[in-house]
């Protein structure tokens, strides 16, 4: 019998993972020379005191003009209608004074920034620190409508304020409030009574090197869009905050310590939507991110918020923060795959990642399986391992698992399989059967394999598991169907090379 080679493994290039990581900083490379310290330790003892006094007050002016202008107010009024106006704009200028505290003296602008007729929403990409909020104050001469995630608004100090300006609230892990959210920026932006709307379209901080996802909720009304940047000119980037990031706190800290910092608002000509736009609010917002890709020359990336919420899932597993970091909306649309399916599978992933690195090696992928290394197992791992780098990420165990794993998980692979296993037919499968056809598989294989699988089902009084419970033991662990799948094949080919040997036999007699 010939030996065949096997052959390569072809790989999606749709597939291929973002060369650029937009989540994290390495603020490590801060370096302050001694004149720096200097003054900073001069300006903590001196100008930093002084700050945090200016800006408690400037805040309490926020919070009681707020108050104020909520007096009477009827459900659905805009709050910065009639006599509510100088408030609302007082509002505004106590905002203004909190950045003028923070040390932003003058706050330069660039561009043209268009009427709130010509552009209802200010669209601000690059969202990467928590003074980016504060810029709203600087952006408009009536102070925009933000949309704030409800966490914003768990605080007692500024929670109150964002309610009493009226922000849009959203629970970004609630459906029913982020439509709710959407419909509130549809009915805003077409009604000149509200002030302009100002969204982060992005939803996520990012370190600024990659434009993520632009989630489409500013863009569903199918309005004009004006795209705003805000670019910090200091010497040193203490105003980025990312999850591996400089630290909120040291970050105010450093800003506060500063003379003075220093912020550009550009403002880039408005975007009218085509009218295939208007009607595909996601069409809108990637077009709109590629040309603001293209002015920033920055890449786009399909990482999102979802990619957030698997980092931090991926923490409470004990693994490293960016092992979830999967391109969601990518795998979301080529795998039909939802959020919480990927985090059931991390959770799987973390149970075959035994030392918590955030890859699998084959080593865990077979003491995961109960089986041992051999070429069999190598051959499957190869198959996870999608960049040959001889460890599987939980991106790559997702895709494999999505286009491998789950097709073949099917009731006829299953039944087969077992039919193989069952060597008498009876319809259970016991030790000495499942020893036999393993030892095919894999060329011998230990008790300890054995036993290790026998155990790992609910065992029936005969000591033998039935079709059930065979089930059981492989949806616990579908790698098992791409093994089954494997020796199918194999078996296969045997099969046919046996009959290609006998029709060679029978001609050759024949020819003699």
């Amino acid at each position: 019998m010939t030996e065949k080679k096997s052959k390569p493994l072809l790989r999606a290039t749709s597939f291929l993972e973002a060369s650029v990581n937009p989540f994290t900083y390495d603020y490590s490379k801060l370096k302050f020379s001694k004149w720096q310290i200097a003054k900073i330790a001069f300006n903590t003892v001196t100008l930093l005191p002084l700050r945090l006094v200016f800006i408690a007050i400037c805040s309490l002016v926020m919070l009681l003009a707020s108050s104020v202008i909520n007096i009477g107010l009827k459900p659905g009024e805009p709050v910065c209608q009639g006599w509510r106006r100088i408030g609302y704009k007082l509002v505004a200028l106590g905002g203004r004074g909190v950045l003028f505290g923070l040390g932003f003296w003058r706050i330069k602008t660039k561009g043209r920034r268009a009427s709130r007729e010509e552009a209802p929403v200010f669209v601000v990409p690059l969202h990467s620190s928590h003074i980016d909020a504060l810029c709203a104050f600087a952006m408009d001469d009536i102070l925009p409508t933000g949309l704030h995630r409800l966490e914003n608004t768990l605080t007692l100090f500024s929670g109150t304020i964002v309610k009493n300006v009226q922000s849009i609230v959203v629970d970004r892990a609630d459906f029913d409030s982020k439509s709710a959210a959407a419909r509130e920026i549809v009915k805003r932006a077409w009604d000149n009574r509200w002030p302009r709307i100002l969204v982060f379209p992005e939803g996520v901080h990012t370190n600024r090197k990659a434009l993520v996802t632009f989630k489409r909720g500013a863009f569903m009304p199918g309005c004009p869009v004006q795209p705003v940047v805000l670019h910090y000119r200091n010497e040193q980037d203490i105003f980025t905050w990312t999850f591996t990031g400089l630290p909120i706190l040291h970050s105010l800290y450093l800003s506060l310590c500063q003379f003075a910092n220093y912020l550009e608002i550009e403002y880039y000509p408005v975007y009218t939507p085509s009218e295939e736009e208007k009607q595909d609010s996601i069409l809108y917002a990637n077009n709109v991110r590629r040309m603001m890709a293209k002015e920033l020359n920055v890449p786009t990336t399909d990482y999102c918020f979802e990619d957030v919420q698997l980092m931090t899932a991926g923490t409470s597993q004990s693994m490293p923060l960016l092992s979830g970091m999967v391109e969601f909306i990518k795998l979301k649309e080529k795998l039909h795959m939802r959020l919480e399916s990927m985090k059931n599978h991390l959770t799987h992933f973390a149970e075959i990642d035994k030392n918590k690195d955030g890859y699998v090696n084959i080593e865990e992928f077979a003491d995961y399986l109960g089986l041992p290394v051999s070429p069999q197992l190598q051959e499957v791992f190869n198959m996870y391992d999608r960049n040959g780098d001889g460890q599987v990420s939980f991106r790559e165990y997702l895709i494999s698992t999505a286009l491998i794993c789950d097709p073949a998980n099917t009731e006829e692979t299953l039944q087969l399989a077992f039919k193989t296993f069952d060597v008498n037919g009876d319809g259970f499968v016991d030790r000495c059967e499942l020893e036999q056809i393993l030892s095919a598989m894999f060329d011998g294989v230990v008790d300890e394999y054995v036993d290790g699988l026998m155990s790992d089902s609910s065992l029936s009084q005969q000591g033998a598991m039935s079709y059930d419970e065979f089930v059981q033991v492989c949806k616990k662990r579908p790698e098992y169907a791409v093994l089954f799948r494997q020796y199918e094949d194999k078996l296969d080919e045997v099969e046919e090379d046996q009959e290609a040997e006998t029709d060679n036999g029978s001609r050759h007699i024949k020819s003699e």
